[in-house]
């Protein structure tokens, strides 16, 4: 059987190769590949000179195709979809048996009614919120995109036979299914053993000689990430001197070492990484760290913060989307609140080695329930009903037999 993967990712042609940033490697395909004989991954595309290959994922993998469309996240795109005029994509879909659809994607929500049309079976993988992903983006054309959005997704969703959400509780109320469901981060993570963690934390807690060293992991063309949201926490510290902050992700820096600046703060106390490779040149990082703050405006259930807790790191983050679930009260501030924040720094760093070692490992154990092993075994399970559906419908007959 043949699958398509469509999502609205983009990526990336070096030297005649294909990359991506974010979490997707070539091991990504197998847990499609574990069910579908072929897939067709869809998506956009973007061309890079030979030098940037090391800063994203090789993902090309046996009997893994690539297909690039359109991109429909920008008026000209959009109206091509929307008049059917994008052909491709109805050729693509009319040679698969089943398509997996990732939301929030506006190619997916054209692929999900093409998809009814031509009786594909679709499963979906819900892993944001398209409402807050829109509304925060800080331009008037992304204000007028999230309630059509959301109300698209959310009627695509309710009609869903099949859904993976990749929270527990937030998205399923934002976006509820009268379908199956189960819940199964998109994350993939390893987790430390305690053993492991103790060893990296004792020189991170006990160092008193270095800087406090605090890491943010997004891009800093995202406003919602919270990147001035930090910098405002910092300043509003007793010895905001005493701070180095970590930004790692891709996008321009100019606009935040002006805040700093503004803001009284010692820029040389600002290290852009840039965009780095996923896995151990972020992790690097992460065990360098002492604290993670995530103080996004919006979210689903970020990657990041999970990774910095599987690293044993104590993380500081907003009450959005699905970091509830992650991150204990104490922890947590309202959005955009940078005093609650700059309250909430200040209290981390007069714990004992003792208090923050304790974090630790509860981060660790909370970060455990996302580990690949466990999370694979449900979405293995869930999928298995899924292509039971498939081949009912186009081997009726060999599935009558094997009963």
């Amino acid at each position: 059987m043949k699958c398509a993967f469509i999502y609205d990712h983009t990526f990336f042609i070096i030297n005649s190769k294909v990359y991506s940033s974010g979490a997707f490697t070539k091991d990504s395909w197998k847990r499609y590949l574990n069910h579908f004989d072929e897939l067709i991954v869809v998506g956009n595309v973007v061309h890079l000179p030979s030098h940037k290959y090391d800063r994203y994922n090789r993902v090309e993998s046996e009997a893994v195709q690539f297909e690039y469309l359109p991109s429909a996240r920008n008026i000209k795109g959009y109206l091509q979809y929307t008049t059917g005029r994008v052909k491709k994509l109805q050729k693509l879909l009319n040679n698969v048996d089943a398509v997996v659809i990732r939301l929030p994607s506006e190619i997916g929500l054209f692929a999900s009614r093409l998809a009814d049309e031509l009786g594909k079976p679709k499963l979906f993988e819900l892993v944001g919120d398209v409402w807050g992903t829109y509304w925060s983006h800080g331009s008037i054309k992304g204000k007028l995109l999230a309630p059509l959005s959301y109300w698209k997704t959310r009627k695509t969703i309710e009609s869903s036979k099949y859904t993976i959400y990749v929270t527990k509780q937030y998205l399923q109320s934002r976006y509820p299914t009268n379908g199956e469901s189960i819940a199964a981060s998109n994350v993939v993570i390893n987790v430390y053993n305690k053993s492991e963690i103790t060893k990296t934390r004792i020189e991170t807690f006990n160092n008193n000689i270095k800087k406090s060293r605090i890491a943010l992991i997004g891009s800093s063309d995202v406003k919602f990430k919270g990147h001035d949201i930090l910098l405002k926490a910092i300043a509003k510290l007793d010895n905001p001197d005493n701070y180095e902050i970590h930004f790692v992700g891709p996008g321009k820096t100019g606009w935040l070492i002006e805040l700093a600046t503004s803001l009284g703060l010692n820029t040389k106390n600002l290290v852009f990484h840039g965009k780095i490779k996923a896995g151990t040149q972020v992790f690097s990082i992460l065990d360098r760290a002492d604290l993670y703050i995530h103080p996004s405006s919006w979210e689903g259930l970020p990657r990041t913060v999970i990774e910095a807790m599987s690293r044993g790191l104590p993380v500081l983050a907003s009450n959005v989307g699905g970091i509830p679930e992650l991150i204990d009260n104490e922890f947590l501030h309202p959005p955009r609140d940078y005093s609650k924040l700059a309250s909430d720094i200040q209290q981390f760093y007069t714990k004992s080695y003792k208090e923050r070692i304790k974090i630790s490992y509860a981060n660790r154990d909370k970060a455990k329930g996302y580990a690949i092993d466990i999370l694979e075994k449900r979405r293995i399970a869930f999928f298995e009903k899924f292509t039971s559906d498939i081949k009912k419908k186009y081997y009726p007959f060999e599935h009558r037999h094997n009963i």
